[in-house]
């Protein structure tokens, strides 16, 4: 198991750290950033992911196995059917509205929709974050096993939900050491790379999380 890095024992150069990791991955995968691609038509794919929409489910798809997620297209009805009560629910539960907002009052609701998504057959506990991610950008953040095992959370939805209530402090913390009025983390976060769509905090660190920590194991 990992240290896990409190606020106050975060590096001084963790702003520039994430910065400059964030402007390596738009640098070598923006231009193919299908997650992008999602956000710029986001409305349409929420509708379209809570209805059932076959056009939605095959952006879906594609979007995850571009990512190695490796579903056949034979799932896309199952998908289809299962997803959208659980997408329906989330929309009638009262999450709060982004990832700094989280509280320990959430964490029973967060963990249970992570483990709806991650109990549908083919879906894993990685396909579940990247669904809750996808669905709600601002709020829920992405993983997969090399960033569970490196924070050292169980697999299942209460660790997820612990992970979450973790990355809320590390935003919390970078917010407050950033502190500019004038500019934003998140456009600071961006450095001028993106124009089309600026991710909130949970991208970045999912971003930050995936180059460090994912692509790190993946190279040895």
């Amino acid at each position: 198991m990992q240290v896990i890095y409190s606020q106050k024992e975060l590096p001084k150069n963790i702003l520039k750290d994430i910065q400059a990791t964030c402007k390596e991955y738009w640098a070598k995968y923006g231009e193919d950033n299908w997650y992008e691609s999602i956000m710029l038509n986001h409305k349409d794919f929420k509708k379209g992911l809570r209805g059932g929409n076959e056009k939605v489910y095959v952006e879906l798809f594609d979007f995850l196995n571009h990512w190695s997620c490796h579903i056949s297209k034979d799932r896309k009805e199952r998908f289809r059917n299962k997803i959208p009560p659980i997408i329906k629910s989330m929309d009638s539960a009262k999450l709060p509205g982004s990832l700094e907002a989280v509280q320990i009052k959430n964490l029973p609701e967060i963990s249970g929709f992570f483990e709806g998504l991650k109990n549908i057959k083919h879906i894993g506990a990685t396909i579940s974050s990247k669904i809750l991610s996808l669905y709600r950008p601002e709020l829920f953040m992405i993983w997969d096993k090399a960033i569970c095992e490196f924070y050292g959370f169980a697999n299942n939805g209460v660790g997820y939900a612990r992970f979450m209530l973790l990355m809320r402090d590390f935003a919390i913390e970078l917010r407050r050491r950033h502190g500019n009025k004038k500019q934003s983390l998140e456009d600071f976060l961006s450095a001028g790379e993106r124009v089309n769509w600026i991710p909130p905090i949970a991208k970045y660190l999912d971003e930050y999380n995936w180059i460090t920590i994912t692509k790190g194991v993946n190279s040895r």
